[in-house]
């Protein structure tokens, strides 16, 4: 079932990075119907579910960020927004329940966060090579100078 979001707020309608994270929230949501819960399969038989128990933001948001088309969406900028009100409203957008919204928006936030560690952290490390590489010119111009 494709999802068809409503109109975004007015003071979020002429945002494109609003208008991304629409887009591929009402994409992700379509894809993946059952994202809200995860079952416990029957310990005797797999193919039975034993129970259902909602997922947590962790959960959600750690799928998040392995979706490859979370990384266009770039959303580790937005969290300067004061109170997430981007996500928030873009959310409000998708016609869930109050829960599942509840839950899409904090998930939405810790994913960004993973995004912007992982960010930092890729960036720790390219400094990191850039200064070993650095040290290696410097000490074979300086052995060639002697």
């Amino acid at each position: 079932m494709i999802r068809y979001p409503g109109p975004l707020p007015p003071e979020w309608r002429d945002d494109p990075r609003a208008q991304r994270l629409q887009r591929f929230l009402a994409d992700w949501i379509s894809r993946y119907p059952g994202w809200a819960w995860t079952t416990i399969p029957s310990p005797i038989n797999p193919n039975w579910t034993l129970s259902r128990r909602p997922r947590s933001e962790n959960e959600v948001g750690a799928d998040l960020v392995q979706d490859i088309d979370f990384l266009a969406v770039g959303l580790a900028d937005w969290l300067r927004s004061p109170d997430g009100e981007l996500v928030t409203a873009v959310v409000g957008t998708l016609g869930l329940t109050p829960e599942d919204a509840e839950l899409l928006i904090d998930a939405v936030r810790i994913a960004g966060y993973l995004q912007q560690a992982s960010g930092q952290r890729r960036a720790g490390i390219g400094a990191l090579v850039a200064l070993v590489a650095f040290v290696i010119a410097l000490a074979a111009l300086l052995d060639s100078s002697f």
